[in-house]
């Protein structure tokens, strides 16, 4: 094999190397453009999730805040109706000691009557 014939088989090859790189760099330059098109996709995705994330938040914490309101406003009349009824039943208790001292007032007086009773 001459030497041209060997010069001419690598200029052939190199051109076949050169080609195939130009290929590969096209191919990475289409690999980076849909990368950054992705990464660019992704944050705008997450971008929306966060958003849409906190505005479920903020309605879930005012929805529970309503809730909680509701829920001690509720429980404030419970407590003022307790309260009420816990007077009322000292009001009775007192009512039913002042009745309980006459009633053994009555029965001591009575008793006393009977035992004068047999004494005569």
């Amino acid at each position: 094999m001459s030497i041209e014939r060997k010069v001419d088989l690598m200029d052939s090859k190199i051109e076949i190397l050169i080609d195939q790189v130009g290929r590969m760099t096209e191919g990475i330059i289409e690999l980076r453009i849909a990368l950054k098109e992705g990464n660019a996709e992704l944050r705008e995705q997450i971008a929306r999730g966060n958003a849409e994330l906190r505005e479920e938040l903020a309605r879930g914490n005012a929805e529970l805040r309503a809730a909680m309101k509701e829920g001690f406003g509720d429980l404030k009349i419970a407590f003022e109706d307790l309260k009420v009824t816990t007077e009322r039943q000292a009001k009775n208790i007192e009512q039913l000691a002042a009745v309980a001292a006459a009633l053994a007032a009555t029965t001591d007086r009575q008793s006393r009557m009977l035992e004068e009773m047999r004494q005569n």
